[in-house]
């Protein structure tokens, strides 16, 4: 009968102890860097800087061009030119200098509807006409 020998370890016991030193190395790595650079923070972040006000956050449509419209959230190139386009109509008919007053009246802009309004209306500012100065005779 023959005799039937045990397999052969995959890894001698001279590898064994090397590739355990490496992960024993690589763990020993992983917690020093780690403990230097956790991922919390130790103070909170500042909600707005200190020149945060200075910043544009919302568009005038009056004065606005098309590419800073098309910014705004799913408005889009297309209907930015049409606010555009209907802005200076409203301007060479003689109608005044500011077609829009309020949100609801960027309704009358071809493709603008009430949900359009409803999404881009925080973004936009309506700021009063400048007032011309006073002349004395």
């Amino acid at each position: 009968m023959a005799k039937v020998l045990p397999p052969e370890p995959f890894w001698t016991g001279a590898q064994r102890r090397v590739l355990l030193l490496l992960l024993g190395a690589l763990l020993v790595y992983q917690a020093v860097r780690a403990w230097r650079q956790p991922a919390t923070m130790d103070d909170p972040q500042m909600i707005a800087g200190p020149r945060a006000e200075e910043l544009e956050d919302r568009i005038d449509p009056n004065i606005a061009e098309w590419t800073t419209l098309a910014s705004l959230p799913q408005l889009g190139e297309k209907r930015a030119r049409q606010i555009v386009v209907y802005r200076q109509q409203f301007i060479d008919a003689g109608r005044g200098s500011r077609p829009f007053q309020s949100p609801t009246d960027l309704l009358k802009v071809p493709g603008v509807g009430p949900a359009m309004i409803e999404r881009i209306g925080p973004c936009l500012r309506f700021d009063p006409p400048p007032t011309p100065p006073i002349s004395s005779p």
